[in-house]
């Protein structure tokens, strides 16, 4: 069987289609046991926002005057209506809704990231190495994962880490636009998806290509013509839309939509190093709890900072790896004196000290580092093999342990992703699936409607229902909140010509029910 592997594993291209192959047919082969995701989180809607302003030729949408009803989460109101995030995610979701569904953006993504993955490994390892990382990869990744069962995102700046390390060593064997052009895309899929950790991932990566490019070898014109030029074109073009797009939204190329909101609605630093900044109310009480809720979850870091960082280390390396992180644990001595995996060790610990800094973390962030560990743990898989107890091979024995662990737990994440075990949530007992069936409901009943969400004290500030289309005045279902002491007539009048409808999230009993005529004196 290994034999068959060795032989397949040399025909790359034809390994690379399959890995594409193999992950969508799995992804689509389980949907009758996991169908097309329900959004729930914040992200998740403020992500979707950008993908149906994309969706319909914008990079942004103006204003709305009855904005103060429409607040919400993770959302900018001003100077302009958008996601708060980076473009990134968010286009990979519209090519989704032009193709029928946005999930199927996660699915295209999910397929470019395993291909990537196991195209980098080829480019640092012997080819059968880089098709046992590739199932490995497909394993983890393709069936039951977060990054494919939601609209978080993940797999595009994985991906973009993925094309930066594995265009840098064959641009550097063998200079070639190619190779330039691949390594320009990279590093424009991480600043278009995580810019501070994408900046963070590739400042390694800048000395080293500095330092290649003062070399003798190969000539300087080889490396200016087909190194520095096509990477720098390419870098300049999307380096630009990307200014185009904070233009568009907050009026100056450099300012980002994420740094408005932040400037907004946070009173907790983006770093734990940082002082707590004095607290504020918002006219939102949801804004406020969330607020809250950050400041309080920033103490608990604060308080408890050698925990935090071994939750954070174990939580991001077992979901990567699972275990096959076995492989770099045992071998760890013979992986840090390997200089070919100098890079790599280096970028990772530069990432792992930012990633341990920042006061809010989840997997995702980590994303550009998803090739790296598995290249890493495959060189530990490697240097496994190889051991020896006196005449017996006890390494393969290892390694191929390790790989049937990874093969018949794949099933054992059913119903249990890392976010789930490691964040406390059950997603199916959220009141999120309430709102996609009345959402569901009212797209199927004729005319349009307004929904009034009327919120309980002490709700859960992770159910938040106010989110709405790119084009509020004409989508089918308008979402408003009520807020206390703010008069709701202003908003009845703007949307007069529709159905009004009231929803209590915090019910016992969720129902929608026709909104109160207002009695006449």
């Amino acid at each position: 069987m290994e034999e068959i592997g060795e032989r397949f594993a040399r025909r790359k291209a034809l390994v690379l289609f399959t890995a594409a192959a193999t992950t969508a047919i799995l992804r689509l082969s389980l949907l009758w046991l996991i169908p097309v995701p329900v959004p729930t989180a914040h992200d998740e809607f403020s992500y979707l926002l950008a993908a149906d302003t994309f969706a319909h030729g914008r990079v942004t949408n103006t204003s709305h005057p009855m904005w103060v009803f429409f607040e919400t989460i993770h959302v900018n109101q001003h100077p302009n209506y958008m996601s708060k995030y980076p473009p990134g995610q968010g286009l990979l979701l519209a090519v989704g809704e032009l193709l029928g569904q946005p999930w199927i953006g996660v699915l295209l993504g999910m397929t470019a990231m395993c291909v990537s993955v196991v195209w980098m490994l080829q480019g640092w390892l012997p080819p059968s190495w880089a098709l046992l990382g590739g199932v490995l990869v497909v394993l983890r990744f393709a069936a039951f994962n977060y990054w494919i069962d939601s609209y978080w995102g993940g797999s595009l700046a994985a991906t973009g880490g993925a094309l930066t390390m594995g265009a840098l060593p064959r641009l550097f064997r063998r200079p070639r636009s190619l190779y330039a052009v691949e390594l320009a895309i990279g590093l424009t899929m991480l600043a278009y998806s995580r810019p501070v950790e994408g900046l963070v991932f590739s400042l390694p990566l800048a000395v080293v290509f500095c330092a290649w490019l003062l070399r003798a070898r190969p000539p300087w014109s080889a490396k200016l013509w087909k190194g520095v030029v096509p990477l720098a074109v390419v870098m300049g073009a999307t380096m630009s839309w990307l200014g185009y797009y904070n233009w568009r939204n907050t009026g100056d190329p450099l300012l980002f939509p994420y740094l408005v909101y932040e400037r907004a609605y946070f009173t907790s630093p983006p770093l734990l190093v940082q002082r707590l900044p004095a607290a504020r109310q918002f006219l939102n009480p949801q804004l406020t709890d969330q607020s809250e809720d950050q400041r309080a979850e920033y103490r608990e870091h604060r308080a408890r900072m050698l925990l935090t960082i071994w939750r954070r280390t174990r939580g991001f390396l077992l979901f990567l790896c699972g275990p096959l992180l076995a492989a770099p644990l045992i071998t760890l001595p013979w992986l840090l004196r390997d200089l070919r995996m100098r890079l790599l060790w280096v970028q990772l610990l530069i990432c792992w000290f930012v990633l341990m800094a920042i006061t809010f973390f989840s997997v995702h962030y980590a994303a550009p580092l998803t090739a790296t560990v598995f290249a890493l743990a495959m060189q530990g898989m490697r240097h496994l093999r190889r051991w020896h107890w006196g005449e017996t091979p006890v390494g393969i024995l290892f390694t191929r342990a390790i790989v049937l662990v990874c093969m018949a737990l794949v099933p054992a994440h059913l119903g249990k992703t890392w976010f789930d075990v490691h964040h406390g949530v059950v997603w199916a007992d959220t009141s999120m699936y309430a709102r996609a069936d009345i959402a569901g409901k009212l797209k199927a009943t004729p005319g349009e409607h307004l929904v009034i969400v009327r919120y309980a004290t002490g709700h859960d500030v992770h159910d938040e229902w106010v989110y709405n289309a790119a084009d509020v005045d004409h989508a089918k279902v308008v979402w408003a909140r009520q807020i206390p002491g703010v008069d709701l007539k202003p908003l009845l009048k703007y949307f007069h010509d529709r159905r009004v409808w009231i929803v209590e999230p915090d019910s016992h009993d969720i129902q929608l029910r026709d909104y109160p005529a207002p009695q006449t004196p």
